[in-house]
C-alpha cells in the first residue's frame, strides 16, 4: 500500500480491473484458494461471507491501518469497510447488455492516504467511476505483486491438489466472480 500514491477503494470480489483479485496478479481461482486458505472468507450452509473486521485485522497486523490491535499509531495507509454499490460494477457483462439496478453489499479495501486526510468515499469512487492508479507506473508495486504470487502459489496448489477442497474453492469462486452476490 506504501506503494500507492492515490487513494483507490478495491472490492475484495470480482475480477475486474477494479478488483483486489486484479491486483493480487492472481487468477480468481487461485485468489480464492488465498482468501480460504488466510480465512478471509467463511462459508456457512454454502453461503459464502467475509466480514470486514477480519480484513481489518490483517491490515492493522501489516500496519497498514490507522490503529494496530495493540493501539499504537499505524500508518493508515489501508482500511476495510462495506458498500452497497450496484452489482453489475463489478461483473464482467457482454457489450450491449444494460446494467441491472441491483445493489448488493461488498467489502472494499482503501489502499493509499490521501495528502489532506479526507477520506474519499468509496461507493462514490466506484459508482463514479473513478480511473484506478496506473500500478503499471510504480515497479516497486510490480514487483512486491510478482513476489506475492512467486511466495502464494506453491501453497495454493497444495490447497488446491487436496480433493477436500474441490466444492469450497468452487463455491469462493462463485462467490469472487459475483455469480451469487447477496442482492438487497
Amino acid at each position: 500500500a506504501a506503494s500507492i500514491n492515490d487513494v483507490f477503494w478495491f472490492p475484495v470480489q470480482g475480477d475486474c480491473e477494479i478488483s483486489l483479485c486484479l491486483l493480487s496478479m492472481l487468477e480468481p481461482i487461485d485468489y480464492a484458494c488465498v482468501l480460504l486458505m488466510t480465512k478471509l472468507v467463511q462459508i456457512r450452509s454454502k453461503i459464502v461471507t467475509t466480514n470486514p473486521d477480519r480484513w481489518s485485522d490483517l491490515l492493522g497486523e501489516a500496519n497498514l491501518r490507522t490503529k494496530h490491535l495493540d493501539g499504537r499509531d499505524g500508518k493508515d495507509v489501508a482500511e476495510a469497510t462495506v458498500i452497497w454499490p450496484y452489482v453489475d460494477l463489478f461483473r464482467r457483462l457482454p457489450e450491449g447488455v444494460k446494467a441491472s439496478e441491483k445493489k448488493a453489499k461488498l467489502v472494499v479495501i482503501r489502499l493509499g492516504k490521501d495528502e489532506d486526510g479526507t477520506r474519499s468515499r468509496a461507493s462514490l469512487q466506484l459508482t463514479s467511476k473513478v480511473e484506478r492508479p496506473g500500478f503499471n507506473r510504480s515497479i516497486r508495486l510490480v514487483g512486491l505483486q510478482r513476489q506475492f504470487r512467486i511466495d502464494v502459489m506453491p501453497h495454493v496448489k497444495e490447497f488446491k491438489r487436496n480433493p477436500e477442497n474441490k466444492d469450497i474453492i468452487k463455491l469462493v469462486l462463485e462467490w469472487v466472480l459475483h455469480t451469487d452476490l447477496e442482492e438487497d
